[in-house]
């Protein structure tokens, strides 16, 4: 950010009940609070909030953030690890390190955590890209929209990529994997897997391929492609 000193705001160290940016504004070390609002653009080290709700703006934390609720739209980009309850937003959220969300992860746009997501359940439309994946449940749904691409919001529609997804439930589209394991899996909308190992039942579209399949699963080709 360039903006010249006197256009940047400053949240001083210390407990606050509610933080409201409007504007570019800087956290110090130490600040803490209740709730976040964010509907202009944040730079901070650590955050540490109990509920973050984004009004399409903009957060950035560069040391790893512990934020127990996060809702809205906008943009998170974290130089380190969330730690979460829940997830429901619309818009991007990348990390560098992991993701770790004891309840449920709801998103609508992209998802990135470089080395690690885990969550109860994660439902996603649009793009996601993790190392490794674990949960109860994932579904990833392809987002069909042209309004992204117009307003530049660029890699939503992009191919999901992950190494290794273990879950109990699967049901994803253009999801490549490396290793999947899971009891049910359904893969849509040319999904690739390299390793699948699955205990109950495996479904694919005629678009999809799984190259090397253990366990004791009913493999079915029923579904239609997309």
């Amino acid at each position: 950010m360039n903006d010249p000193p006197d256009m940047v705001s400053y949240v001083h160290p210390g407990f606050h009940e509610t933080i409201t940016v409007e504007a570019h504004t800087r956290f110090a070390a130490g600040v803490r609070c209740h709730t976040l609002r964010v509907s202009g653009v944040l730079d901070a080290g650590a955050i540490s909030s109990e509920y973050l709700n984004l009004d399409n703006g903009i957060v950035h934390g560069s040391r790893n953030c512990h934020i127990r609720h996060i809702t809205g739209q906008g943009t998170i980009e974290i130089n380190g690890d969330l730690i979460c309850d829940s997830i429901d937003m619309t818009g991007s959220l990348r990390c560098r390190d992991n993701i770790r969300c004891s309840r449920s992860i709801v998103i609508n746009g992209l998802l990135v955590g470089k080395r690690h997501i885990e969550a109860e359940s994660i439902a996603l439309t649009g793009t996601l890209v993790s190392g490794d994946v674990n949960g109860r449940t994932l579904t990833i749904h392809t987002l069909h929209s042209a309004m992204f691409d117009r307003f530049g919001m660029d890699g939503y529609g992009e191919r999901s990529q992950t190494g290794t997804v273990t879950v109990a439930d699967l049901d994803a589209g253009r999801l490549d994997c490396k290793l999947l394991n899971a009891d049910t899996a359904v893969l849509r909308e040319g999904s690739f897997v390299e390793h699948a190992v699955c205990t109950t039942e495996l479904s694919l579209d005629t678009s999809s391929a799984v190259v090397l399949l253990n366990g004791g699963c009913h493999r079915a080709r029923h579904l239609k492609s997309a």
